[in-house]
């Protein structure tokens, strides 16, 4: 028989792709684990791009999870308790920054207030046709306006989020002219091909907020365990004791970490079977 491997003391796992099917939602068999989780004493967390509103539209208020991550690492939400316990903010003079560049640049992006409340956004269209702006903003229609790309109407800024072409040597070419803020690259969940560059405070990532949970919570980096799919969770899954990326992620990310299976076949559980 296979040795069992010694079970973490924390999981986080990545939302869409990953625990989150986009037509089948989370497999019964995997909110069993994580029932099963909280009985065996593991503190579960969720590490999402999505903003607390777009996760709370989502998913019911009963979910079996314990810790939310969200908007890549800018807040970290006590889901049992209903309340936040992390926050970080981009400055000002880095935000303005940014906009001026991507202003310059012909990029479309948008402005996001600070979190909880960063569902709410001012745009700024680019100069080429982009259909998953478009789209984002439509989504969204309550909560965002139109702006000058020149005076943030927000005091308090969370991010700023430029959706560009799928072309990865463009991204990093784009990303490299921009200077002390961090810029996370992520596929679109609209369109699945289009690529998002989020530029956060320098101290935000998954990574950096699974590392401030863990201290938070008293437990040790090697006792936990991170399941990805996509590039915003590679910081997280370096950061981890233990880190897998499901099946059908990006090729150039399978290569680097133990691999899991498809969000369809149920990865989480299939991760922690190796574990029980």
């Amino acid at each position: 028989m296979m040795e069992k491997k010694t079970r973490p003391g924390m999981v986080l796992t990545d939302f869409d792709g990953t625990l989150h099917h986009p037509v089948n939602s989370v497999s019964s068999r995997d909110l069993e684990t994580l029932h099963r989780m909280e009985d065996e004493g593991i503190v579960r967390v969720i590490a999402t791009g999505r903003n607390l509103f777009s996760f709370r539209r989502l998913i019911p208020d009963d979910f079996p999870v314990d810790y939310l991550i969200f908007s890549t690492g800018c807040g970290i939400y006590d889901w049992k308790n209903k309340k936040m316990v992390h926050a970080c903010s981009l400055d000002r003079p880095l935000a303005d920054a940014v906009v001026e560049k991507l202003v310059e640049e012909g990029v479309g992006f948008m402005v996001h207030r600070e979190v909880p409340e960063n569902h709410h956004f001012v745009y700024f269209p680019g100069k080429e046709l982009n259909p998953d702006f478009e789209k984002r903003c439509e989504l969204y229609r309550p909560y965002a306006s139109p702006f000058d790309g020149k005076n943030i109407p927000f005091q308090t800024v969370s991010q700023v989020l430029a959706i560009v072409p799928p072309d990865g040597k463009k991204f990093d070419e784009l990303a490299a002219k921009f200077e002390g803020v961090r810029v996370i690259r992520s596929t679109s969940p609209i369109s699945g091909e289009w690529f998002w560059m989020e530029f956060f405070h320098p101290g935000v990532s998954k990574g950096a907020a699974a590392a401030w949970l863990s201290d938070h919570l008293g437990i040790d980096r090697e006792r936990t365990l991170a399941l990805g799919n996509d590039y915003n969770d590679v910081e997280m899954l370096e950061w981890a004791g233990h880190a897998y990326m499901v099946e059908d992620a990006p090729e150039d990310l399978k290569a680097l970490y133990r691999q899991a299976r498809r969000v369809e076949d149920h990865a989480l559980t299939g991760v922690m079977d190796l574990y029980w």
